[in-house]
């Protein structure tokens, strides 16, 4: 959640300096390189995934579902 909401916050209070943020159509440019963290992360994910066996495979699909429905359940409680 913090690699995702790091991005989000520089282009929010950039889009609010240049008074962006009223204006639905208008853009902002910013690096993609903003997103390398939020895949190496899913990268790193995947390479320890596929070092599992066959059996222990579907419980680390559960244990990182699990993992990603608590931090959307946590980030909701940044948005009341």
């Amino acid at each position: 959640m913090a690699t995702s909401a790091t991005p989000e916050h520089i282009r929010q209070a950039n889009s609010i300096e240049f008074n962006l943020d009223n204006n639905p159509n208008a853009g902002f440019q910013m690096s993609a390189m903003w997103l390398v963290p939020q895949f190496a992360l899913l990268g790193a994910f995947w390479l320890i995934y596929t070092q599992f066996s066959k059996s222990m495979a579907s419980i680390a699909v559960a244990l990182y579902t699990l993992g990603m429905a608590v931090r959307a359940w946590s980030g909701a409680f940044w948005l009341i």
